[in-house]
């Protein structure tokens, strides 16, 4: 558990105002039909949980336990200060739903989310449940973002809700990364 509701929490709060989301929203709006993408939406967030978790199970060993936490820190930070910038929206995916799997996975894997799941795997005791978590998290965002629809998500991921979530992030990021570094 030390893992999992950690990495489910971050991707739920680096989720509301990343592009996985927002294209998951557009995608439904374009194509009709939520279905498809909602399984290559399980599909994306699976594989890049599992690569996450992967990634941080090999990291962990090579890194001191301050470096492990100071990896954490960093990664909240730049997941809460990444969400700060503006997103573009993304253009609908076109082609089948094998093109559309291919676009959804390449936009997880520039998912914020995925980076702070990485760390997660390779601080904690888990790598396991810290991709579990974090694949999780980012399925429920995009599904609800699926389910709503672009404009109504554009309404829930609002500015000041987006900009409440990355301030999240960046405060328990910079604790984090102060912790490591043993100056608090």
């Amino acid at each position: 558990m030390d893992s999992l509701v950690p990495a489910f929490v971050a991707a739920l709060l680096a989720g509301l105002s990343d592009r996985p989301a927002w294209r998951a929203a557009i995608d439904a709006d374009a194509r009709g039909s939520l279905g498809a993408v909602v399984v290559a939406t399980v599909l994306a967030q699976a594989l890049v949980g599992a690569a996450a978790a992967l990634g941080g199970s090999l990291i962990a060993a090579t890194l001191a336990p301050n470096a492990r936490a100071l990896l954490l820190g960093l990664a909240l930070l730049c997941a809460g200060v990444g969400g700060l910038w503006p997103v573009k929206p993304p253009k609908p995916s076109a082609g089948g739903v094998a093109a559309l799997v291919v676009t959804v996975i390449a936009g997880c894997f520039s998912d914020r989310a995925a980076f702070v799941t990485f760390a997660l795997a390779a601080r904690g005791p888990s790598p396991v449940l810290a991709g579990v978590g974090g694949a999780a998290g980012g399925i429920v965002v995009t599904v609800i973002a699926a389910s709503l629809g672009a404009l109504a998500w554009r309404r829930v991921a609002r500015p000041g809700v987006a900009l409440a979530c990355n301030a999240a992030l960046i405060l328990v990021g910079a604790v984090a990364a102060l912790s490591a570094l043993r100056l608090i």
